[in-house]
């Protein structure tokens, strides 16, 4: 049996692939408004999350921006983003509004079909064997996105909620912090699919009064782009530092944006 000589196919080429990653944080920060000003963008809202008209008719995001319709269930995210694989258009980015909706609907999926819509200790929630199962439904869905990327070359965004749960580490006493509010197994695949997980919240300073702490500020709002024991966030850019959002949704995308190409030309 002939051997492959993999080390004829070695490439030291850099290949420029777009992106994937999740844009998380507290309600009304202004995610869907950020990811709203990313040119070309298509959205996928969840109906339980569909403000997209609102934020039109408010002005806060482009009239014409382009959404899919309402998705009710697993499937019509997936249909969804099939249409785009197989049909010829010229966006350049998909959005997922909210992937936190999106697991419920994954959820619901994979009890009906495997688990008889029974959630119970007999069913989708016995050993939790359900997240589990729902793994691999989620990874198909991912593989889809991975064939946006590839085969028409759009980045992919996934808007999530924040939520504060305590960390548990051998090391170290239990502490709180942020995380994308997702079920753990759930959130972990996700992780480390993506290349970046920002974490965007208001900036608030905390001062000592009267043996009391009181917060100050919440008028600016900012990207953070790093792990810091308090919330979770990753980039494969080489950002270092904080982003600011800016007043609207298009200068919070600008402003990611020329971060990253700043990052990027700095480690060329």
């Amino acid at each position: 049996m002939k051997t492959r000589n993999l080390l004829k196919e070695i490439s030291t080429k850099i290949e420029d692939r777009p992106s994937a990653g999740v844009i998380y944080g507290p309600s009304g920060v202004g995610k869907s408004t950020t990811c709203g000003g990313i040119p070309k963008a298509i959205v996928q809202p969840m109906v339980d999350e569909n403000t997209w008209g609102n934020l039109k008719r408010a002005g806060v995001v482009p009239s014409k921006l382009a959404t899919l319709p309402p998705a009710e269930t697993f499937t019509d995210v997936m249909d969804g983003i099939q249409s785009l694989l197989d049909q010829d258009h010229d966006y350049k980015s998909y959005v997922l509004d909210s992937v936190t909706s999106f697991e419920r609907k994954l959820h619901e999926h994979v009890c009906r079909e495997s688990f008889n819509n029974d959630w119970t200790d007999r069913g989708f929630m016995g050993y939790m064997r359900g997240y589990e199962v729902s793994l691999t439904c989620l990874r198909e869905a991912l593989d889809l996105c991975d064939q946006l990327r590839d085969e028409k070359q759009m980045s992919i965004f996934l808007i999530g909620h924040s939520v504060v749960k305590t960390h548990r580490d051998p090391r170290l006493s239990p502490f709180d912090r942020h995380i994308c509010d997702l079920h753990h197994k759930s959130w972990s695949v996700i992780h480390r699919w993506c290349d970046f997980v920002f974490f965007m919240d208001f900036v608030v300073d905390v001062t000592e009064e009267a043996g009391r702490g009181k917060g100050h500020g919440g008028d600016e709002r900012q990207f953070m782009v790093t792990y810091d024991a308090s919330y979770d966030a990753k980039n494969r850019f080489g950002l270092t530092d904080s982003i600011p959002a800016g007043d609207a949704g298009g200068d919070a995308w600008a402003n990611i944006s020329t971060a990253v190409k700043a990052a990027r030309k700095g480690s060329a």
